[in-house]
This record gives structure tokens, C-alpha cells and sequence, in this order.
């Protein structure tokens, strides 16, 4: 049988060496967060299923990994509950669901503590199932890297947001990246300037796939859902204006103008750049483009999205501003931003370009067990004291059997009891990188790690 048989489809098994890596992720953005002034929170694996339907849409809405009732949950399913369709017939024996995001779960978790202070600046990192088709890349648990700030209408939390993403990935030596920036009233008056503004959804969902489809088919999704031939020329001839991010804005002030909203926007999108160009020491790499959408509805203001100009894998990251998400409050109705890293992606994209840290040992040092000498123990406590991640090789074996473990595991140093001396205080220290090896008294060997 093949052992990989036994594994669920769609999720993953992490050697050491990839969890070492994975973790190397993980400590890096959290150090961020946390520098930025984010404090940490956890929510549930489960929630109840009413927080994540209607939310999504109705193919998002399938992913959703939903858990049955406990114990007999057909007891109270009469036949004609299997004739109303299966959303009815789902609601009467399923009212729990995985983790789908940890977007609507931290605004659960708002609502269940409105005395909270605020702003308030949250960071979590958690698995995510979705009930997704198994493929190259994508998989049915992954985790999330996010981080918000709910309370604020401030646009210094854009800035913010984008300086924090840039220090995220110049933190792991990524630095070939724009991040992409857009704002849904632009988006909303360009509707309207088309004349489409009773399909202003429709032109969020098929701007979000010109980079996965290309704008050929995307414009044929449009035609399909109503679009005039009139209004896609209006469009394409507002996406093939060229220039930087200020001569776009003067173009759209121009071209645009019988939208109230349209200028609020625009000064948005400057006052971002405006801010942001203090926190990032004045770097260029946001690009105000017309064509970013991100097309989950919920958001109301800036959207932005991070793309590599090296590796072609799309966004590694992306977010913007919202207001109110879901109405199961009336008490809280605040404004929101926030973004999300995706783990696997931004895993892909180090491990490609080989920037992941090349000494990364879980064990700095092991000690051989020749004869289960007592100065070995009294040594292995003393290097732990000193914060020493340590391991006595547990059985007496042939030494060379200890060494070949030991570059196994990938540990740099292999003390040995030197038993041809005759004092108790003489240690071999042997380098496993390059083979040298050197004898050392107890104190010495003390300092060299301490």
C-alpha cells in the first residue's frame, strides 16, 4: 500500500527541515507585527456556518469545509426536507464550519468583545481549511498571515500597511516587488463614467481576472453579463493610459469628472503616496494601477496587492479598507484595514530565489556517548544554562554511527569525551562542517558557546 494513501487529500505533511523554514517565516512577520505596535489574538477552528454564508458567493460558498451534528442528526429530516434543495437540507444537520478566512472570525471576535479599545491593531497567524479542488500549489489547509486595524479612518494606516509589507519582504531579502495600489470609489466612478453602473460588481470580478485569464476573455465575461461595446472601449481606453502614479491621477480628474466621489478618492490615493513616502525613505516601488480590483466586496476604500517583478506566481499578498462587513451587530459599525499574507506563496518565492537562511541548525551541539562518562552529563547541563540547544546521544554505540547521525541532523559540533586523556576535564570538539577538531578543557568549551 502506498504509504502516502493514509494522508487526507489536500494536506500536507512538514519535515523538520521544512518546519524550520516555515517557522523562520512565521517568527520573521510576527517580530514585525509586533514592532508595529500589533498585538497577537487566536480565534476557534469552528465557527458557527451563519458567519461565513451569503459572504463568499455561491461557488465560494462550496468551499467551505462544513461539520456535521452531533449524534443523530437525522433524527428530526423528514423527506421533504430532501426535495427543498441542499442548502435547507444542510442548515438542519450542519450548523458548524471550519475556519474559511480569518477575515470574518476576528470580526466575530470584535463583536464578542465591543469594549475593546481602539484603535485596535491585531495580527494572527492561523490554518485555514477551504473544501477546494487538490492541485499544484493549492491545498485544502493552508495558513494565514493577517493583520488589521479596526477604529481608525485614518490613511496613515494605509501607509502603514504598505511600509509593513515592504519591511516583511526586504526582511526575508526579497526587494524586486511593486505593491499595486487602487481605491473602490475609483473603480465605482469608472462605472459610472462607462455607463455601467447597475454591473459595478461584474466589473470588480472580471477587472480581478485579466491577470489569471487576460483582458481578451475578461472582456467577453463583460459583453456576456450586459456590458455595451460603447462602455469596454470608454474602459479599455482609461486602461491603456501610461504614466506615473501622479500623471494617472491628473488623468482621471480630467477624464472623470461628473462623479462626487471620484476627487475624495484621488486625494486618498495621493495622501497615501504622501505619507508613505516618509515611512518608506521615499521608495517607488507603489504603483497606482487602474486595473487592480480585488474583487471581494466587501471592500470600500484603498485595495492594494504585492506582485514580484522576478517570479511570475501573482499576488503573494493583498488587502485594503472596509467598513462595516457583516450585519450581525448594530452596535458595530466601524471602518477596517487590513492584509494578508499567504504562506505557502511567500514559502515558494524564498525557497526559489534560495534566501532562506543556510545555517538554520535545531541543534548546535552532541555530545558522543562513549561510555556514559558523568562529565558528559555535567557539561550538557552547563551548555543548556548558557540557552544552548543540546542532545547526549543516547546509546553507546561506534562512534562513527553518533557522527553520521549527527550530519544527519545536520549538527555543526560533536563534543566527545576525550578518553585517552587522563584527566576528566579534556573534550574533543569536533567541527561537522569542516571536519576540524580541536581539544578543550570544561571552561573553554563553556565560552566557545556561551
Amino acid at each position: 500500500m502506498n504509504r502516502n494513501s493514509f494522508l487526507l487529500s489536500g494536506f500536507r505533511d512538514f519535515n523538520p527541515n521544512q518546519m524550520i523554514n516555515r517557522k523562520y517565516i512565521f517568527k520573521n512577520i510576527e517580530n514585525i507585527f509586533i514592532k508595529y505596535g500589533f498585538l497577537p489574538i487566536e480565534t476557534p477552528v469552528l465557527e458557527k456556518f451563519s458567519l461565513f454564508s451569503n459572504i463568499y458567493g455561491s461557488e465560494n460558498e462550496k468551499l467551505i469545509f462544513n461539520v456535521i451534528n452531533s449524534g443523530n442528526f437525522l433524527s428530526t429530516i423528514n423527506v421533504s426536507d430532501f426535495y427543498k434543495g441542499y442548502k435547507h437540507l444542510l442548515s438542519l444537520i450542519s450548523f458548524k464550519a471550519m475556519r474559511y478566512d480569518l477575515t470574518f472570525p476576528f470580526y466575530r471576535y470584535m463583536i464578542s468583545h465591543e469594549n475593546q479599545y481602539f484603535p485596535f491593531k491585531r495580527y494572527q497567524i492561523q490554518p485555514v481549511w477551504r473544501a477546494d479542488r487538490p492541485q499544484k500549489g493549492r491545498y485544502r489547509e493552508f495558513y494565514q498571515c493577517d493583520a488589521d486595524i479596526v477604529g481608525s479612518d485614518s490613511l496613515i494606516s494605509e501607509s502603514e500597511m504598505l511600509c509593513m509589507i515592504n519591511e516583511i519582504l526586504t526582511s526575508f531579502g526579497i526587494n524586486k516587488f511593486n505593491i499595486y495600489i487602487n481605491h473602490r470609489l475609483v473603480l465605482k466612478s469608472i462605472s459610472k463614467y462607462i455607463g455601467e453602473s447597475l454591473k459595478e460588481y461584474y466589473l470588480y470580478i472580471g477587472i480581478d481576472k485579466i491577470d489569471k485569464i487576460g483582458k481578451y476573455k475578461v472582456f467577453k465575461y463583460f459583453i456576456n453579463k450586459g456590458f455595451s461595446y460603447l462602455s469596454l472601449f470608454k474602459l479599455e481606453n482609461i486602461f491603456n493610459f501610461k504614466g506615473n502614479n501622479k500623471k494617472k491621477i491628473f488623468f482621471l480628474k480630467k477624464k472623470i469628472s461628473n462623479c462626487d466621489y471620484i476627487t475624495s478618492a484621488l486625494d486618498d490615493i495621493l495622501n497615501i503616496l504622501k505619507y508613505s513616502s516618509l515611512f518608506f525613505n521615499k521608495k517607488k516601488n507603489i504603483v497606482f494601477d487602474l486595473k487592480l480590483s480585488r474583487g471581494i466586496s466587501y471592500y470600500s476604500g484603498a485595495i492594494f496587492e504585492v506582485k514580484l517583478n522576478n517570479i511570475n506566481i501573482g499576488s503573494i499578498c493583498g488587502g485594503g479598507r472596509y467598513k462595516k462587513l457583516i450585519n450581525i451587530s448594530n452596535s458595530l459599525n466601524f471602518s477596517g484595514i487590513g492584509f494578508s499574507f499567504g504562506l505557502d506563496r511567500l514559502y515558494f518565492v524564498i525557497n526559489k530565489l534560495n534566501l532562506f537562511p543556510k545555517n538554520k541548525f535545531s541543534v548546535m551541539v552532541m555530545i558522543a556517548n562513549i561510555n556514559l562518562n558523568y562529565a558528559c552529563f555535567n557539561i550538557l547541563s552547563d551548555l543548556r544554562l548558557k540557552g544552548n540547544s543540546v542532545e547526549i546521544y543516547p546509546d553507546v554505540i561506534d562512534l562513527s554511527k553518533q557522527l553520521i547521525y549527527a550530519n544527519k541532523k545536520s549538527i555543526p559540533f560533536v563534543l566527545i569525551i576525550n578518553y585517552k586523556s587522563n584527566h576528566l576535564d579534556s573534550f574533543i570538539l569536533r567541527n561537522m562542517l569542516t571536519g576540524e577538531q580541536n581539544i578543550y578543557n570544561k571552561k573553554s568549551i563553556i565560552n566557545i558557546f556561551s
